[in-house]
């Protein structure tokens, strides 16, 4: 069942996105991100995102939640984005949620025997001489309809929006 979106985008940081739609709200997120998907946090390949390095819980359910990751690299990076949402079971109970499911970004399976997934994303950068440096999501005119050549940039031209990839988000039912 197709829940809402995952959106990633980087400038010094990798910015990830939990939205779900309107009828349903975020009541916990679990997400790791990491240089290689072996270095996910799991056992005997089942991930474990009570182990998470990003994780949060709000009473006050959310419809939004935001998490900026440093970036250390142009690397490809691995992110499983974990969460548990709510929604009313029945639209006479539209303040009442009393329906809960987990959720999980689309991507690739785990090893394991569970539905858990990950996925994979290339930060968009630009090689300056040796150095890595960081686009900038600004508006630079009619450079932005000229295609690039930077793959991580999925062929956008320059000055386009740095929302590079939109997951979705989840539940197996």
């Amino acid at each position: 069942m197709h829940l809402s979106e995952i959106c990633v985008d980087n400038q010094p940081t990798l910015r990830i996105t939990y939205e779900v739609d309107e009828s349903w709200r975020i009541t916990e997120t679990h997400m790791e991100v990491a240089d290689d998907p072996n270095e996910l946090p799991q056992k005997n390949g089942n991930p474990i995102p009570g182990q998470f390095t990003y994780k949060d819980e709000w009473e006050s359910y959310r419809e939004q939640v935001t998490y900026e990751v440093p970036l250390e690299s142009c690397n490809e990076t691995f992110i499983a984005a974990h969460a548990v949402v709510v929604s009313p079971s029945s639209s006479d109970k539209k303040n009442v949620w009393d329906v809960s499911e987990t959720a999980w970004a689309d991507g690739e399976d785990f090893d394991g025997n569970n539905w858990a997934t990950y996925f994979n994303y290339t930060p968009c950068c630009i090689d300056c001489g040796g150095e890595q440096t960081f686009e900038e999501n600004t508006d630079v005119g009619d450079e932005k309809d000229k295609p690039d050549k930077n793959p991580g940039n999925n062929g956008k031209g320059v000055g386009q929006s740095m929302i590079d990839r939109i997951f979705s988000f989840f539940m197996r039912g």
